[in-house]
C-alpha cells in the first residue's frame, strides 16, 4: 500500500511539473507594439463581429406595410385613435390581411397590434376572434408596443398596474393619466398621492385635458402637493378651454367659492356648471338643482297640422 501511494505521489508530482504554464494574455500595449512590428499574436486578435441575420423575405404587400409603419414616429403611433384608425386604414390598404399576418409573424410589434385589433373587430378581412385578438395584442405588448400595453392593462389588479406603468413609461399619454388615477384611488396597489401627482402632471404637460382637471383637484385638496388654489384655477381653465367637462365643473366651483384669487361670481359659476351638467357631470347637475336653476334642455313637440289626430 505504501509503495502504491508513493508511486502515485511521485507520478502526480511529475505530471504537475510537466504541465505547461498557462498562457498569459498580453497587455494592450504589447499587442499594439506587436502589430506595429508586423507580428501577429493569436491572443491579440480581435473577435470578428457576428454578421447580421439575413432580412426575412416578405410578400410585396407586407413589405409595403412594414415600410409605411416604420415611417410613423412613435409619438404619432401612440396618438392614433383606436376607434377610427385614420392612419392605420391607409397602411392596411397597402396589402391584404394575409400580408398583415405575415408581417406580424415576422416580429413587427406594430403589425401584431394591428392584427389583434382587426381580429377583435373582424375588420380588413379578419374573422372576428377575441382569443386571437388577445394573443396578438399580448405579443405586441411583450415586444414593447405601448398601445398594446395600454389595451392590455385594466384598472384593478397589480398586473394591470404593471402594464399601465410600462405603457406610461414608454410615453403613452393616456396611460400616464390612468396610472395617475390608479395611484390616486389605490387601484391595483396602494394609494400614493405623490405618484398620482407625478403622472397626472406628465400627462397634463403632454396636453391631456382630463389629467389637467385631475391635477387641479389634487391642488385644491392638497393631496400629494401643497394646497395651491391659483395653480388649480390655471389647470381648470386649461382643461375647460379644451372642452373637458370636469375642468368646467372645477372652474364653476372656483367661481362659486371665490378661490384662486377670484371674486365670488355665482352667475359665472352657474354658466360653467350648466355646460358641465349638459355634458353629463352629475356633481354640476346637483349644484344647479340645489339652487333651483333649470338647466335641462326643453324639448318642444312639433306643432300638429290642422285636423291631425292626437
Amino acid at each position: 500500500m505504501k509503495l502504491i501511494l508513493a508511486s502515485c505521489l511521485f507520478g502526480c508530482a511529475a505530471m504537475l511539473v510537466s504541465m505547461p504554464a498557462p498562457a498569459q494574455t498580453p497587455s494592450p500595449r504589447a499587442c499594439d507594439a506587436a502589430r506595429r512590428s508586423g507580428r501577429v499574436l493569436p491572443s491579440c486578435q480581435r473577435p470578428q463581429p457576428t454578421p447580421p441575420a439575413p432580412r426575412q423575405t416578405l410578400p410585396p404587400g407586407a413589405a409595403r406595410m412594414r415600410d409605411a409603419l416604420a415611417s410613423v414616429p412613435e409619438a404619432q403611433w401612440q396618438r392614433w385613435d383606436d376607434a377610427r384608425f385614420d392612419g392605420a386604414d391607409r397602411i392596411l390598404r397597402l396589402g391584404t390581411f394575409s400580408d398583415l399576418e405575415a408581417l406580424a409573424q415576422s416580429g413587427s410589434r406594430r403589425a401584431q397590434f394591428l392584427l389583434g385589433w382587426n381580429y377583435l373587430g373582424g375588420t380588413h378581412g379578419a374573422p372576428q376572434d377575441s382569443a386571437r385578438a388577445a394573443a396578438w395584442n399580448r405579443q405586441a405588448a411583450e415586444a414593447g408596443d405601448a398601445r398594446a400595453q395600454f389595451r392590455l392593462a385594466g384598472l384593478q389588479t397589480e398586473e394591470d398596474r404593471r402594464w399601465m406603468r410600462r405603457a406610461a413609461t414608454a410615453g403613452h399619454i393616456n396611460a400616464m393619466y390612468h396610472l395617475g388615477l390608479m395611484f390616486a384611488q389605490g387601484l391595483g396597489g396602494p394609494r400614493d398621492d405623490a405618484e398620482a401627482v407625478r403622472w397626472y402632471r406628465r400627462a397634463a404637460l403632454a396636453g391631456h385635458d382630463m389629467a389637467m382637471a385631475a391635477l387641479g383637484n389634487m391642488y385644491v385638496a392638497g393631496r400629494g402637493v401643497p394646497r395651491n388654489d391659483v395653480e388649480a384655477l390655471r389647470l381648470y381653465r386649461q382643461s375647460a378651454a379644451l372642452g373637458n367637462s370636469t375642468g368646467m365643473h372645477g372652474l364653476g366651483f372656483m367661481y362659486a367659492e371665490g378661490r384662486g384669487g377670484l371674486a365670488r361670481d355665482e352667475a359665472e359659476a352657474v354658466r360653467w356648471w350648466r355646460q358641465a351638467a349638459l355634458s353629463g357631470v352629475e356633481s354640476s347637475a346637483r349644484e344647479l338643482d340645489r339652487r333651483g336653476i333649470a338647466w335641462r334642455p326643453v324639448i318642444i313637440a312639433p306643432a300638429r297640422a290642422a285636423g291631425e289626430p292626437n
